[in-house]
Formats: C-alpha cells, sequence, structure tokens
C-alpha cells in the first residue's frame, strides 16, 4: 500500500532558524504543529506545552521567545529548545515537546500519518 503523504508548505516559507504552525490530520481530527527551519531541512513538534496540554501560542506562528531563540509557551513562559524540544525553564523543566515525524523532499515538508 502506498503511504499518503500530505503537503505542508515549501521550506522556503519558513525563514532560516524561524518556526511556521502547520494543521495536519490526527485519526478524526485536526491538530497543529510548529515546524523549525533548520538550514535546509526542518523538523516538527506538536504544539501541545507538555504542562498543560494547552498549545504554546494564542495566534498562529506566534511561538518565539522575543530576545532568545526559544519557543515559548505563551499560557505559563516556559521556555523550549528549539533542536529538541526540551523544556529548559519554566513549569515543565526536563519535559519535551513531542516530536511529529515529517519529511522534506526537494524542499516541500510532508507528513505522513500513521495508520490507525
Amino acid at each position: 500500500m502506498k503511504e499518503e503523504k500530505n503537503f505542508l508548505c515549501n521550506i522556503d516559507d519558513i525563514e532560516e532558524g524561524h518556526v511556521r504552525r502547520a494543521i495536519f490530520p490526527d485519526g478524526n481530527s485536526q491538530q497543529t504543529m510548529i515546524l523549525v527551519r533548520d538550514d535546509e531541512s526542518a523538523h516538527a513538534f506538536e504544539n501541545l506545552c507538555p504542562h498543560y496540554n494547552l498549545p504554546l501560542d494564542f495566534k498562529g506562528d506566534d511561538f518565539m521567545h522575543p530576545e532568545r531563540n526559544l519557543l515559548r509557551c505563551k499560557n505559563h513562559q516556559a521556555l523550549f529548545r528549539m533542536n529538541d524540544g526540551v523544556c529548559i525553564e519554566g513549569p515543565c523543566v526536563g519535559k519535551r515537546l513531542k516530536v511529529v515525524d515529517i519529511e522534506v523532499i526537494e524542499r516541500k515538508i510532508y507528513f505522513s500519518p500513521k495508520p490507525v
């Protein structure tokens, strides 16, 4: 059976060292993820803080700490490293954002849903 891939965006749609919000199917619902650009590649995390399972952002793409190269939860100001999603400051220190599997193929970012 051929694996279904969902196009999310072009890698050039995300500025180097920045992030972008994307929607992905999760069973019968949709969730949001945080796409992180890292040079010519990208990785992604679920947009859920491990503290209370609330979205990190209040409005689209507003994830970055204004003075540091970190992701920030707007609810309780938890700070997460962009490379691995580990919380380094705030109420959930040591916990991490859940990784979402994505692929970059010919500068396009895809999400492949897991079979149910």
